[in-house]
């Protein structure tokens, strides 16, 4: 079976890694030259997240035991975690995971775009 995904991003490729992996054939549809640029979040991700893909040293830029929100009034709440969080770098991470796909078969094309 041809899949195409649509982003590059952590599901994506991760996503196609697994279709992959399955024997399908699966091209992944990126809009940006460089997979992980620009970033589009802080990375900020549960412990839980360890139990779904390894998280390498290289990625890893702090662990989080707990969070300020800010409102714009510069009111705040905190949340405690139970277990450590963690900060990764986004761009090295989306890298890493294209990379997994690659490796199991996945296609991926950069500088393209869905349209309709």
């Amino acid at each position: 079976m041809k899949i195409t995904i649509i982003g590059a991003g952590p599901v994506g490729c991760y996503t196609g890694y697994l279709l992959a992996e399955q024997g399908h054939k699966v091209t992944i549809i990126e809009e940006h030259e460089t997979i992980g640029l620009p970033f589009q979040c802080t990375g900020i991700v549960s412990s839980e997240f360890a139990d779904i893909i390894k998280i390498k040293r290289s990625f890893l830029k702090n662990t989080i035991k707990k969070a300020r929100i800010y409102s714009p009034e510069h009111n705040y709440f905190e949340l405690k975690f139970s277990k450590a969080n963690y900060v990764l770098d986004r761009t090295k991470l989306d890298q890493h995971l294209a990379r997994k796909a690659q490796k199991s078969g996945v296609k991926i094309l950069t500088r393209h775009r869905f349209i309709g």
